[in-house]
């Protein structure tokens, strides 16, 4: 389990591989809405970057509340996956599901 441990922080090192790795893990939340899921995604890429408490201060959100928000104590906003995401460099997007509309 170290190994595969090590291999994931050493991937999350890669701006590229984070983006399709947290688009992977938000397609699997809009299916299942496991948010446990994702939360655990964003966990394991910031404590990749230097931990909480350094990335704290890149999202400009307390450490406190970042560990609330990723042991699924606190509901995040959209504002703080928002800012979450801008500190790592991405950004959320919209697409259309194929054969969805809500107007039919």
């Amino acid at each position: 389990m170290e190994k595969l441990k090590d291999y994931l922080e050493e991937q999350f090192k890669d701006d590229d591989y984070v983006k399709e790795y947290i688009n992977a893990a938000l397609e699997l939340y809009f299916e299942d809405h496991n948010k446990e899921l994702f939360l655990a995604s964003l966990k394991g890429i910031i404590q990749a970057r230097g931990g909480v408490t350094e990335f704290s201060k890149h999202a400009h959100i307390s450490s406190q509340y970042i560990y609330k928000i990723l042991s699924n104590k606190k509901n995040p906003t959209i504002d703080n996956i928002g800012l979450i995401l801008s500190a790592l460099g991405l950004k959320l997007q919209v697409n259309s599901i194929n054969n969805h509309s809500c107007s039919q």
